[in-house]
């Protein structure tokens, strides 16, 4: 068995906090699932992505980095069967992509496009939402599961038994691999562009209603001849200085932020995978998958801290849950976006 190493070391603490944290999270919506803003279709998908998400983090680290550390690697790994290994590997990150993408035109819809949201979003398009993200995994690796070729584990150093996956057919690997990539970067640029279009839509509601503002405070204070001149002069100076702490406080900015964040993510995620060895030995294809794990552990547990630092309310009830000490009655909600 080798030690891990300081980075190993830090990303297993952060993922063990994250994951942790994401459990209680869970448990925070299912508690809560009858009240606003819990019971809308954003957190129906948002508990579909967490599930997702929490299976994703126990499995990178039961599948993949501990039997890289040597742990088990006789009695367990090398033991496995072989559509174990193969739904492991690739399936869940699947179902995550597709529900950041679902969650994604979800809020979409809400922000930038409102009229019919409701009815668009009604309950059996939520469920199939659900369904559609559950299984699509299965359907990704189907594939792999019926082709006749080998997955398995083999070990890349005997003093320590670290252990890696290795494909047996590698152009199915390499086909796998440039598919990934390819999904990856449309999933990356749809989710950018719309949430992009959350934040134009955002500045763009908030410059309309500042210039309502300030035109009827002119219009009701100032001569006509001056009214144009001192409009602008309250708009350059209102838009330096309490402009921006103005947006920031806007729930849509904040949503468009996080969505931002989560796509920086993904993008590192897709090189990641791009940067995945295909041909090479063994050790050379464990080396090789170090970006794409690290950064899964941060794509799988980022998102209930970007819900929880938008939302006052979430942030509420998450610690309630987390002190045992559930509120039996609800406010309503705090955020705006939540509750379509």
């Amino acid at each position: 068995m080798r030690m891990p190493t300081p980075l190993d070391i830090c990303f297993l603490v952060i993922s063990a906090i994250l994951f942790v944290m994401y459990i209680f999270f869970l448990i925070t919506l299912v508690v809560y699932r009858r009240s606003q803003p819990f019971r809308s279709v954003f957190f129906s998908l948002t508990l579909t992505l967490g599930v997702v998400d929490v299976l994703q983090m126990f499995h990178v680290y039961l599948l993949l980095k501990f039997p890289s550390f040597g742990w088990m690697t006789n009695s367990f790994y090398l033991k496995l069967p072989q559509p174990v290994v193969k739904y492991g590997i690739w399936a869940l990150a699947f179902n995550q992509h597709l529900a950041v993408f679902i969650i994604a035109v979800n809020r979409f819809s809400a922000i930038v496009i409102p009229h019919g949201h409701n009815s668009r979003w009604s309950p059996f398009a939520t469920r199939a939402a659900n369904f559609l993200i559950c299984s699509s995994g299965v359907f990704f690796v189907f594939p792999k599961i019926v082709y006749n070729s080998t997955i398995r584990y083999e070990i890349v150093d005997n003093i320590t038994m670290s252990a890696t996956i290795v494909w047996g057919n590698q152009k199915l690997l390499e086909k796998y691999k440039y598919v990934s990539f390819f999904l990856n970067l449309v999933v990356n640029l749809a989710c950018f562009l719309m949430y992009m279009s959350i934040l134009y839509v955002a500045l763009s509601r908030h410059h309309r209603t500042l210039r309502a503002k300030v035109s009827m405070n002119t219009r009701k204070n100032t001569p006509a001849p001056d009214a144009a001149i001192i409009y602008h002069r309250i708009v350059r100076s209102q838009s330096r200085t309490g402009a921006l702490l103005i947006l920031w406080e806007k729930r849509e900015l904040k949503l468009a932020m996080c969505g931002f964040i989560i796509f920086v993510c993904m993008f590192i995620y897709a090189l990641g995978v791009v940067n995945m060895n295909v041909y090479g030995t063994a050790k050379a294809q464990e080396a090789k998958r170090s970006i794409w794990l690290y950064t899964s552990d941060l794509f799988s547990g980022i998102n209930p801290l970007l819900i929880i630092a938008v939302s006052k309310s979430v942030r509420n009830r998450f610690f309630s849950v987390l002190c045992c000490s559930c509120e039996s009655t609800l406010t309503p909600p705090s955020s705006y976006y939540m509750e379509k």
